[in-house]
């Protein structure tokens, strides 16, 4: 996968944060009446991109963000297709899969060595680990974590662990099967600009501060 990289200087904290937030919130299951939460993220996506690059896409975030209410049910299809549906799925989106050889089932436990590690970072960072929801080595679980430790300043170690441990040992294969089985672009496109994203958080210095606007 190639990946076109942006500024080579600092990345302010909240700029990381909000990144990370974004790639999250797409790798996470898509709701069609959502349309308009994601439409919002055109903002965010847009000042990420002018820092971050943009992964090599033409014309900046609003060309493959959905626009409409089919476009929204194209991805939700293919969120299905890649990551879902009963039976071998073409992407597992678990680091499990790809470091443990684990079987991916529809009924699949938190189970392996590296949901194991996973549960144990979350719980430093006082994040509840439950039964409901995706399990804790989903790409956007981890990458949710990620942004709330980055967000943490004092958290900055934990963050560390997560990024070296986990994301950067099977975030690249797993995006690049989704970039090669997608067949429309928005999970192509996302499937590059994690790759570059991350590595540009995972290599690049933080700049010290607040990870979020302070109030006017």
């Amino acid at each position: 996968m190639t990946t076109r990289r942006g500024a080579s200087g600092p990345i302010a904290r909240r700029l990381a944060v909000e990144a990370l937030d974004l790639l999250a919130y797409w790798w996470s299951r898509p709701v069609v009446d959502d349309l308009g939460a994601w439409q919002a993220t055109s903002r965010l996506a847009t000042e990420a991109m002018s820092e971050l690059g943009d992964g090599g896409a033409s014309g900046g975030a609003p060309r493959w963000l959905p626009h409409d209410v089919g476009e929204m049910l194209d991805i939700s299809n293919e969120h299905e297709r890649l990551f879902v549906r009963h039976g071998p799925v073409p992407c597992p989106p678990y680091e499990s899969y790809w470091l443990d050889c684990q079987p991916v089932r529809p009924l699949r436990t938190s189970k392996g060595t590296a949901t194991s590690e996973l549960k144990q970072i979350y719980r430093k960072l006082d994040l509840d680990v439950s039964s409901e929801g995706e399990l804790p080595d989903h790409i956007a679980v981890e990458l949710e974590a990620l942004a709330y430790a980055l967000s943490l300043e004092e958290s900055d170690d934990i963050a560390n662990e997560l990024l070296e441990a986990h994301l950067a040992r099977w975030l690249e294969r797993f995006c690049d099967a989704v970039a090669h089985a997608s067949d429309g672009r928005f999970y192509g496109r996302l499937a590059t600009l994690t790759v570059d994203w991350v590595e540009q958080i995972r290599h690049r210095e933080i700049i010290p501060g607040p990870p979020h606007d302070q109030p006017a």
